[in-house]
């Protein structure tokens, strides 16, 4: 649920930066809700008997998908958790690359008035803050994506485990010091 949220939200930065009145009508008032019934029907679905279920680690205070951090045991295979991640890795990058591109595109291009006289900049220092503050989210899910991608294949060592925990503690706003 929260990889989709991510996504989404990586997905409506992008389209009220590219296309305002479009982000708008898609995106503001009751419809908000609508796009978040999209993440909960994914977990329901995810959270079904064909997912392999996480177990919490009170250790590193995370859901891990490895049975155990030991030594020579080997990491169970989640193809599920698999899929999605390399789904969210590939849907970030997409999306964070165009809106970069499309940031970098208008940050100097200037927005003209009917009497040719400039403006303003067609991009604000409001939008590329929220386009950062929206990247740094999700970049945080990113780096728990690739490593829930890779703990199903390898035996993720101790200090990607603690980076990982941190990571996912970081972009689901939990303290890391609860």
């Amino acid at each position: 649920m929260y990889c989709t949220m991510g996504v989404l939200l990586g997905l409506s930065r992008y389209i009220s930066l590219k296309c305002p009145t479009l982000g708008s009508a898609l995106f503001s008032g009751r419809r908000t809700w609508y796009w978040i019934l999209l993440p909960i029907a994914y977990g329901i679905m995810g959270s079904s008997a064909i997912d392999l279920p996480p177990i919490y680690n009170s250790v590193w205070s995370s859901f891990l998908f490895q049975v155990s951090l030991s030594p020579g045991v080997p990491p169970v295979t989640d193809w599920y958790c698999f899929v999605n991640s390399i789904c969210v890795l590939v849907a970030l990058v997409l999306i964070y690359t165009t809106m970069f591109i499309e940031l970098r595109r208008r940050s100097n291009a200037l927005i003209t008035d009917g009497a040719g006289e400039d403006v303003k900049k067609a991009v604000s220092a409001r939008q590329k803050k929220v386009a950062l503050q929206s990247f740094l989210i999700c970049f945080f899910i990113f780096l728990v994506a690739i490593i829930f991608a890779l703990a199903g294949f390898i035996s993720v060592p101790l200090s990607m485990v603690k980076l990982t925990t941190i990571a996912l503690q970081l972009c689901s706003g939990r303290s890391l010091f609860a």
